[in-house]
């Protein structure tokens, strides 16, 4: 028997770190963006609301006023950003199960083809669900970035100020949502997989610490579906409805309540990506491990 180093499993430990820090950067772009758009649905909701200071007929005045209005240049960064983001996760995503595929393929090697074949299997389905929920989760997120959405929107009502309305085009952030959550299913299987290869590795307590810490990141990003379900129901409440219906159809409103989905989500994935970069950090520890071959 001879060693070999996992250099696979080493490089995509240093690119999760890399996503780590690209994940604090997309979420500092996301704040940004969100902050230069409540400007602007503020100067919006003013400027339709002043010559018309009625309740109804702002709704469709504003439609002219969004159109004069510059759309916040940040949405742009907010593109590029999330599309570098997402380049990097997925390279990070293969990298990082071809490292857990090759401790599961070297496991038990000398015990007979059944058992090789199963080890086999069994580590080849972390690097498809790594990748695939990854990709799932690239997609989303982009989608959430690219879409629109078209809202009600009162900037002033939420202090209590005024009863005008004005449409406010806002990315589809719930597929985003939606995304963050299939990177949590990825965090939670990889989590196992660390598991399931620290007797195969010389830092075996790390190894566990890094499964576990894994798998809480995996929680994490998780209770974004709760921010989904958060939001959705902001948007279907009775009242919301009934303001839809009457006074513009196409559109959804958005409250106060809605606004406290993005800064939960904000929180989660600043969580969720320092829950990361930690893991990162020792999984550079755990992957330099030899990996047993045969002469």
């Amino acid at each position: 028997m001879h060693s070999r180093r996992n250099t696979k499993g080493i490089i995509g430990s240093l690119l999760g770190i890399g996503v780590s820090i690209a994940g604090f950067v997309w979420i500092t772009t996301v704040i940004v963006f969100m902050s230069d758009l409540m400007s602007y649905a503020a100067l919006v909701n003013f400027v339709a609301g002043f010559p018309i200071p009625l309740f109804g007929l702002s709704v469709y005045n504003g439609l002219i006023v969004s159109l004069v209005v510059p759309y916040p240049n940040s949405v742009n960064w907010l593109a590029v950003v999330s599309i570098l983001v997402v380049v990097v996760l997925v390279v990070f995503a293969v990298m990082i199960g071809l490292g857990f595929r090759s401790y599961g393929r070297s496991e038990f090697s000398a015990f007979g083809a059944t058992v090789i074949l199963k080890r086999g299997i069994e580590s080849s389905l972390y690097l498809a669900f790594s990748f695939l929920g990854v990709l799932i989760a690239g997609v989303t997120i982009l989608a959430g970035v690219t879409f629109q959405n078209t809202i009600v929107y009162n900037f002033l009502r939420i202090q209590g100020l005024t009863e005008i309305f004005t449409p406010i085009r806002i990315p589809e952030f719930l597929y985003t949502w939606i995304g963050l959550a299939a990177l949590g299913v990825v965090l939670i299987v990889l989590g196992a997989a660390t598991l399931r290869v620290r007797d195969l590795v010389d830092w075996r307590d790390l190894a566990t610490v890094a499964g576990v810490l894994s798998i809480m990141g995996g929680v994490v990003f998780g209770l974004h579906l709760f921010v989904s379900v958060l939001y959705s129901m902001q948007l279907a409440s009775f009242w919301n409805q009934l303001l839809i219906a009457l006074f513009y159809p196409m559109g959804a409103s958005m409250t106060s309540g809605v606004l406290s989905s993005f800064e939960f989500s904000s929180i989660l994935s600043i969580v969720g990506f320092g829950i990361l970069l930690v893991v990162s950090v020792l999984w550079t520890r755990i992957f330099p491990a030899p990996l047993p071959t045969n002469k």
